[in-house]
């Protein structure tokens, strides 16, 4: 069982993400629970405290939510499927209010 939960009028939104060899997301979270699928490339996922996972072409997982991380693409461009499940009206990415990453993820 997930964290999160929609609790009011769920949704789910999918968002196309294309990322190229030298554009880093930056540090962002999810207060939602999504999945991602990588089309293409290898998208390397970075948590705050600095553990690193590498999903390949192929790969299907879930993101994490309420921590910060951040995605980049190696060894080329990335093309991914992002699947969220939230509320209507609900934000699906947060980015920091501050360089202080140790604040909660919220709006």
């Amino acid at each position: 069982m997930y964290k999160r939960q929609p609790k009011g009028t769920p949704e789910v939104t999918v968002v196309e993400l294309e990322i190229d060899d030298v554009f880093n997301t930056g540090y962002h979270c999810h207060p939602v629970v999504s999945f991602v699928h990588v089309l293409k490339g290898e998208l390397q996922i970075q948590l705050y405290e600095g553990s690193k996972k590498v999903f390949k072409e192929g790969d299907i997982f879930a993101e994490v939510v309420d921590k910060w991380h951040s995605g980049e693409a190696i060894n080329g461009d990335v093309e991914a499927l992002i699947y969220y499940i939230g509320n209507k009206g609900e934000p699906l990415t947060i980015l920091p209010k501050t360089d202080d990453l140790t604040q909660k993820c919220e709006e």
